[in-house]
């Protein structure tokens, strides 16, 4: 019989405490957790760094007021040694199921042919990746398929993710996610799976170098979104937005762009566009 999921810590440390907008996002006992969750999730995180790298100030939104974890219990954890499989899974504050793979980077799931899907058409919801299952990855939460990736990960990194809109929906919350673990997963990232104008790259990287490692940690974001929308697609490029909960009815909006680079999807690194809260998924695609 499977586990019923329990509701995970959500305490933070480290590196959020000379980080705001991280700590902001990644402590589940303050009120803008989940709205700022899709701040950071497209890209936020990267902003933050190439701004304080330039000593510029950014104004910081007054979160929306969500709800709470009804408890702080933690999950036993899987044997270390252990190759594969799952442990026990949890639940986010909105209940929703987190699996907890053995492996802390995830584990992969066995892929199968989804058929044949319509051709993209701009203002038509795509159809969603199929058999997807949430993970936990560390700190945060990832999403994997067994239609469309990831199909094997590589030191912090997942790969694998197909040439579809699909695809490059489930790659860019992959990227953005990992990343918001702590400095090695965004330094690992811009090597292999961002793409950045050079003077850009080099401004984040060198703050980085500024960075103490033993603060990077960004401590628990359990967070991730309710659907995804493609709102433009042409095989090399996608534009994806994600609806992340805030409260019944209420969704925080936001937005990452892709690039179809080295057979991958890479997230292209630009500040993202302003979020906004939306009260229907009308036109989503639900995971």
């Amino acid at each position: 019989m499977k586990d019923s999921p329990t509701t995970p810590d959500t305490e933070s440390s480290g590196w959020l405490d000379t980080h705001p907008k991280a700590k902001w996002l990644a402590t589940s006992r303050t009120t803008g957790y989940f709205s700022a969750a899709v701040v950071v999730l497209v890209v936020v995180l990267v902003t933050i760094i190439v701004i304080r790298g330039r000593g510029e100030d950014t104004p910081t939104a007054t979160p929306p007021s969500i709800p709470e974890a009804t408890s702080t219990t933690t999950a036993p954890q899987p044997d270390p040694g252990s190759v594969g499989g799952f442990g026990p899974s949890i639940a986010d504050p909105f209940g929703r199921e987190i699996s907890v793979p053995a492996n802390e980077q995830g584990q992969v799931l066995p892929q199968t042919d989804p058929g044949e899907r319509p051709a993209f058409t701009t203002g038509t919801p795509v159809p969603a990746p199929q058999g997807i299952k949430w993970e936990r990855i560390g700190a945060t939460v990832a999403p994997f398929s067994t239609s469309d990736g990831p199909t094997h990960i590589e030191g912090r990194l997942a790969y694998g993710f197909t040439r579809t809109p699909q695809g490059a929906a489930l790659a860019g919350w992959q990227i953005t996610a990992r990343m918001l673990r702590g400095i090695e997963d965004t330094r690992e990232a811009y090597a292999k799976q961002i793409v950045a104008d050079p003077g850009r790259a080099e401004r984040a990287l060198a703050a980085l170098d500024r960075t103490d490692p033993a603060k990077s940690a960004t401590g628990k974001a359990l967070v991730f979104p309710d659907a995804f929308q493609v709102t433009s697609y042409s095989g090399t490029t996608a534009i994806v937005r994600y609806a992340t909960p805030l409260s019944s009815g209420r969704w925080m909006q936001g937005q990452a762009t892709l690039e179809w680079s080295d057979q991958m999807w890479k997230l292209r690194d630009t500040p993202p566009p302003a979020t906004t809260q939306i009260s229907t998924l009308n036109g989503w695609t639900r995971w």
